[in-house]
């Protein structure tokens, strides 16, 4: 037998424990892995790309000077254009092996203030905004971080790098909410555990490298997502069904296409109402006429569960109380009518069975 295998077998094997302070510390470093992927490739591609990149400008600065637009369609804004003029690159709107130039800020022949006026007349001229009927979360959302860029002492490029860089916070939120959601799913499997986060730090999605609205939408669903699961697996607060609110509202009002969390918010209302159903106490058919309770004029008693009806109370009798109203009932049926102690007395030994 050779002595290596003796060696292995007579070592005990000692499994791999990751403690909980551990786990934290490999997701916060998934979340910085994340942030700087997200950052270096913000910063490395150039202004504006062709994925409607210019569009999503011009309603940021629209909703940072607090104009809602009003038509599926509208012109471009003037401060916008003045911003795809000087920092727009070429790059992306040129045929592939042909010079693609130069952008403005290198020009210099913007630097004359006629040729830039004729410059952003005419762009603003030939440019409709057809992203202009898009829902407003991300729009302001971005156009708070314009202004927050602006009060920090940014100006010009600085900003659109600035409005990018909005994308870096949302993938750290995502990655270190995408942990929690599988702690909660998984508990026990730690390979999930750290396997969600790990996907989401490194897949590669190119919507978090431009100003899209599409940026916010994981977030926002993945929040969404996590308030409703405690409230269907355990019995949450009020602060948390008014976050799966505000997170349902906030994902859906981002994208039309985001409709989807309202067919999992009504799959959790159903759930619960569900679950409410089961727990609650047996019908009041059952308990508010009690056989034993009730004899027929006959001197039988009713069967078990079987409600005998009973005529109503006349309307004078109503106002002279409850009292006089059993008495009138006891009168025109000749049986014993109830009293309502004796009717909360017998539900309450029903529910003790």
């Amino acid at each position: 037998m050779p002595f290596g295998w003796r060696c292995e077998r007579s070592l005990p094997k000692r499994p791999v424990v990751i403690r909980a302070v551990h786990e934290r510390s490999i997701v916060l470093a998934l979340c910085v892995a994340a942030a700087c992927r997200v950052f270096l490739f913000s910063a490395a591609f150039p202004y504006f790309n062709n994925v409607d990149e210019p569009a999503h400008f011009d309603l940021v600065m629209k909703y940072w000077h607090g104009e809602m637009p009003r038509r599926g369609v509208e012109r471009f804004s003037r401060e916008a254009i003045q911003f795809i003029v000087l920092y727009g690159s070429p790059e992306y709107f040129s045929n592939p092996g042909s010079p693609a130039g130069v952008p403005g800020w290198r020009d210099p022949n913007m630097r004359h203030p006629e040729v830039f006026s004729l410059a952003v007349a005419s762009f603003q001229e030939g440019l409709d905004n057809h992203e202009a009927g898009g829902f407003p979360v991300y729009y302001a959302m971005a156009g708070s971080w314009f202004a927050l860029g602006r009060a920090l002492g940014l100006r010009g490029g600085q900003l659109l790098y600035w409005i990018r860089f909005l994308n870096v916070v949302v993938i750290v939120g995502l990655v270190w909410l995408s942990y929690w959601i599988a702690r909660t799913l998984v508990p026990d499997d730690r390979l999930e555990r750290l396997g969600v986060p790990f996907l989401v730090a490194f897949f590669p999605q190119d919507v978090f490298y431009s100003i899209n609205s599409d940026v916010v939408t994981p977030l926002l669903f993945a929040l969404a997502f996590f308030a409703l699961l405690h409230i269907v697996l355990a019995d949450a607060s009020l602060v948390l069904h008014g976050l799966a609110g505000l997170a349902v509202s906030a994902a859906f009002l981002t994208k039309f296409s985001n409709m989807a969390v309202l067919g999992l918010l009504a799959v959790v209302v159903l759930a619960k109402v569900a679950s409410l159903r089961r727990h609650t106490s047996p019908p009041w058919s059952a308990s508010l006429i009690p056989a034993a309770a009730r004899r027929s004029p006959r001197g039988r008693t009713p069967r078990r569960g079987v409600a005998r009806a009973e005529p109503t109370c006349p309307w004078r009798f109503q106002r002279r109380g409850g009292k006089d109203c059993l008495r009138s009932l006891d009168r025109q049926t000749g049986s014993a009518v109830v009293a309502p102690s004796d009717l909360l007395a017998h539900r309450a030994g029903l529910l003790s069975r």
